[in-house]
């Protein structure tokens, strides 16, 4: 583009579309197999009319606008990097719109933060999953501040990667397990954790708020870890803090004791 008229531009379904465009221009991608957008405001990709299940994986690079929207029916991997944003009041949001893909990537590397490492207003970058999604893996590079939100089919996440992560889950009430024992950068885990039995953080400086109040299992692995009670952990429970330097947080909440048929067990690592 001339950097004053939007950008839009049809590809086949086996085409891999990869563009660079100007800050302020708004993006359209209708098809391409693979896409790959730098720059740019907000940015519209769909897969070729026609065509259903080519569209796979679209990055977002640098794209800086409020609403960017990723449409089809074999979305496996979005990539979301280098947002450096410039104000503190833009809400950036990026949602796929996908009705058939049970599983599916989000890579952030640099999201959610001012170009100068500051927060956003709303204090993240929004990342909404497709309606089908069961589970979704997220994968942090670098300093991410992440808002998941989904529909109630998403059962579990799990969080990979050398990155830093403020990860919020919105509106994700039905996830059972969040395994993030891959990770090897820190998870600040808040959010909707209600419904969890199984939480595993990896070997970065981790923290979670545990709100389960059925038996759960929570294994924050090696590091500097917090895990702060937002409700009365279940008997039978098992809380494993890991190697380092750890921290159980009560917040006025307490832990039932082990009973006759079911052991609660706290390990401080």
């Amino acid at each position: 583009g001339n950097g004053t008229t939007n950008t839009s531009i049809k590809a086949a379904g086996t085409t891999d579309v990869t563009l660079t465009v100007a800050a302020a221009q708004n993006v359209t991608v209708d098809g391409g197999k693979t896409v790959s957008i730098t720059g740019g405001t907000d940015a519209i990709v769909s897969e070729a009319v026609g065509a259903p299940g080519t569209l796979t994986a679209v990055t977002l690079d640098a794209v800086t606008g409020s609403l960017s929207t990723v449409t089809g029916s074999a979305i496996g991997t979005l990539t979301v990097k280098n947002q450096n944003l410039a104000s503190a009041a833009v809400t950036p949001t990026i949602k796929i719109i996908d009705t058939v893909s049970t599983a599916v990537t989000v890579a952030v590397d640099n999201v959610g933060y001012l170009a100068d490492g500051k927060t956003l207003t709303t204090g993240a970058t929004t990342v909404e999953v497709g309606a089908a999604a069961k589970t979704v893996t997220v994968d942090s590079t670098n300093k991410n501040a992440v808002i998941l939100k989904g529909t109630t089919a998403v059962t579990k996440v799990i969080a990979t990667g050398t990155g830093e992560n403020a990860l919020t889950l919105n509106t994700l009430i039905n996830v059972k397990e969040f395994d993030g024992s891959a990770a090897t950068g820190g998870i600040d885990l808040t959010g909707n954790t209600l419904a969890m039995t199984t939480i595993k953080t990896g070997a970065g400086k981790d923290s979670l708020t545990l709100l389960a109040t059925t038996k759960a299992t929570v294994d924050t692995g090696a590091g500097n870890d917090t895990v702060t009670l937002g409700s009365n952990v279940a008997v039978g429970s098992t809380i494993n803090l890991g190697a380092g330097d750890d921290t159980l947080l009560d917040s006025g909440f307490s832990v039932t004791p082990s009973s006759a048929s079911a052991v609660t067990t706290i390990d401080g690592g």
